[in-house]
């Protein structure tokens, strides 16, 4: 071992290294492991944080959005609605209901729901037959594999007399025939059928449902926060958490880069 060893850690301590101090040494090197250890594990612990914290904030952010999402599929049905019947909060509030009833009966989503009420509305002129046309469309889109999408707006099309998009989604149904009629006789019972034969589907929407609640629930503090952060205290708040980050990182930096240049070192 050479007569003079000097050892820089962090803070740049010169330790003057003979043969006859190694041990004493090696015994102060022992304690200050034993902290950089514990250092390191607050630092992992830190790390540990920062990953549940990002978790947690992914789930929150995704909440928010469905509850967005949810809110905006709202006002456009309840436009919708006033716009093709004039209708008033009470009206909106019982389309509301048909559709939270709706989604959790044939485990469909109510984003899915509300733009095809709307289009059934539009089509009849009326919400109880526009609800019927929607039950409908449900059955037939269920039995058929077809998006509700799709079979809304080819029997909307019907309804006002345009047989064509119905007849390339259900050949059998003919020019002149009671359309309605032929499409309960082969589908009436097919989405509550699908629903029933398929739990999967239905937990999915009664956790997107709930998905939504909790985002709803949160929205008003998550803007509460978001004022804060944004104020001069929350900057300064998050000033000093970037900080504290930054000086764990270069410890554990410190600590490592000490223990490769010493590793011959540790190992006497």
């Amino acid at each position: 071992m050479a007569t003079n060893l000097v050892v820089n850690f962090l803070g740049n301590n010169k330790l003057s290294k003979t043969t006859a101090v190694v041990s004493r040494d090696l015994k102060s090197l022992g304690t200050t492991a034993n902290k950089v250890g514990n250092g390191i594990n607050r630092a992992l612990g830190a790390v540990g944080l920062g990953l549940g914290l990002s978790v947690l904030t992914s789930k929150i952010k995704e909440a928010s959005k469905a509850a967005i999402e949810d809110s905006k599929s709202q006002g456009q049905l309840a436009l919708a609605l006033k716009n093709t019947l004039g209708a008033n909060s009470q009206v909106v509030a019982s389309a509301e209901a048909f559709i939270a009833n709706t989604q959790r009966s044939v485990a469909v989503l109510d984003d899915e729901l509300r733009p095809a009420l709307a289009q059934a509305v539009r089509a009849t002129g009326s919400l109880r037959e526009g609800q019927d046309l929607l039950n409908l469309a449900l059955d037939v889109s269920a039995g058929t594999g077809k998006s509700l999408d799709a079979v809304i707006k080819a029997i909307a099309r019907a309804q006002n007399g345009q047989l064509g998009s119905l007849q390339r989604l259900i050949p059998t149904i003919k020019k002149g025939s009671d359309f309605t009629a032929e499409l309960k006789k082969q589908f009436a019972g097919a989405a509550q059928a699908a629903a029933n034969a398929d739990p999967y589907k239905r937990l999915d929407v009664l956790i997107s449902e709930l998905q939504e609640q909790i985002g709803k629930a949160l929205i008003p503090y998550l803007q509460e926060v978001a004022r804060y952060l944004s104020s001069a205290e929350g900057q300064k708040t998050l000033q000093n958490i970037v900080k504290e980050f930054v000086n764990i990182t270069k410890a554990v930096g410190q600590v490592i880069t000490f223990l490769v240049k010493n590793i011959e070192l540790i190992k006497q």
